[in-house]
């Protein structure tokens, strides 16, 4: 029941992200008077569809295969591959027929259409649960650090004070990610009250990556006594020793009124396009071997909790809309990105590439993406049933 609720979230999710997408597509693409072929939620894949209708020029529809979708415009060249359609007369409703400065508004509105789904949920999600978080500088009592922490020079209770010089603040559960992707060279601590250096050596990234429970909150916690059969203690149930740890790591909580929650909204969006900048820039760098944490859908999915959860569900989903949003602006062909390279290039050199060129640059473009695909197939196969 659990994996059809994950199932569930991630397919939900992915609809609504995909369906703002291509909607970003849509809207540009009929305000300068291009024409849309066909606009679908999920693929109808071998021409059969769930639901089908057409509206003006348009057919609108559902396919069979539950995951992405597309929009098709006239006179692109896209994932289709329809070279047919290029060899005939240019037509004023086509897009390659568009002056540059259109074409490139339509390209990039599929991006900001996801920046802007983020920032939505963001500004929903601050507005209705406010924030609530365990800061860093609340930890009286330090980190615990696993065998490989430990190997590189953090000991047990130390309090983590900066990274290269930057203080460090803000939720606990930020420390660690940040410390990765950020590649942090020296952590500055406090150690039995006294400050101390770690040194991170570069060659300790790509085993940090693959670390498990590097460092955890370190909670002061002694219990009167334990009873495996009936009888009584001071303690008697889980509960009552998870609030008395609870005691011990304050709780911070923030509520917002709605202009507050559109400001916190936009810091927030822009805080996590920067952190995944930071990653991607991670998995590129061969030192870190970051690409072996590249996951596909299977790794997505196990994001989601196995039971319903609201909030869980926006957060996963605002976290994926930036990552198909930044994901979609790499200048690789079959990407947004891809189309943006070539078009930017046109309007600096007022050189139009030929069509059979971007059919040869999508087809390079479609080849990497399956490489990249078979690649996260790989990772998932060997981190979940292999390793």
């Amino acid at each position: 029941m659990e994996v059809l609720i994950k199932i569930l979230q991630l397919i939900l999710s992915l609809s609504l992200l995909v369906f703002f997408h291509e909607l970003g597509h849509y809207l540009t693409a009929r305000w300068f008077g291009i024409r849309v072929e066909k606009f679908y939620l999920f693929f109808d894949a071998g021409g059969f569809s769930l639901l089908k209708f057409r509206i003006g020029e348009t057919t609108f529809g559902i396919g069979w295969v539950p995951f992405g979708g597309y929009c098709k415009i006239s006179g692109m060249i896209d994932e289709s591959m329809d070279t047919e359609a290029m060899k005939s007369p240019l037509q004023p409703w086509e897009f390659r027929s568009k002056p540059a400065w259109q074409r490139l508004i339509v390209m990039v509105s599929g991006v900001a259409m996801n920046v802007l789904t983020a920032c939505l949920i963001y500004i929903a999600m601050s507005f209705h649960w406010g924030d609530t978080y365990i800061d860093n500088s609340d930890l009286r009592w330090g980190y615990y650090f696993n065998e490989l922490a430990e190997e590189i020079g953090f000991q047990d209770g130390d309090r983590i004070v900066s990274f290269d010089g930057e203080p460090v603040s803000g939720s606990f559960g930020r420390v660690y990610p940040d410390m990765m992707i950020g590649r942090v060279r020296v952590v500055e601590v406090l150690r039995d009250d006294r400050p101390a250096e770690v040194v991170i050596p570069r060659d300790y990234i790509s085993h940090m990556l693959e670390s498990e429970n590097f460092m955890l909150p370190r909670v002061p916690f002694s219990a009167d006594s334990l009873v495996l059969a009936s009888g009584a203690s001071p303690l008697d149930f889980l509960p009552e020793y998870q609030a008395a740890i609870a005691e011990h790591l304050p709780v911070r909580s923030h509520r917002y009124s709605l202009w507050e929650a559109i400001g916190a909204g936009f810091r927030r969006t822009g805080a996590e396009i920067g952190s995944y900048w930071d990653q991607l820039a991670l998995i590129i760098s061969p030192d870190t071997k970051a690409y072996k944490q590249v996951g596909s859908f299977i790794t997505i999915g196990s994001i989601f909790p196995g039971e319903w959860d609201w909030f869980r569900f926006w957060h996963v989903t605002g976290m994926l809309s930036i990552i198909l949003a930044v994901m979609n602006l790499l200048p690789i062909p079959a990407l947004d990105g891809g189309h943006v390279l070539f078009l930017l290039w046109e309007v600096i050199t007022r050189r139009k590439p030929s069509d059979r060129f971007l059919e040869g640059a999508q087809m390079v473009g479609m080849i990497l993406l399956l490489g990249l695909l078979v690649l996260a197939f790989w990772n998932d196969i060997y981190r979940f049933f292999i390793k």
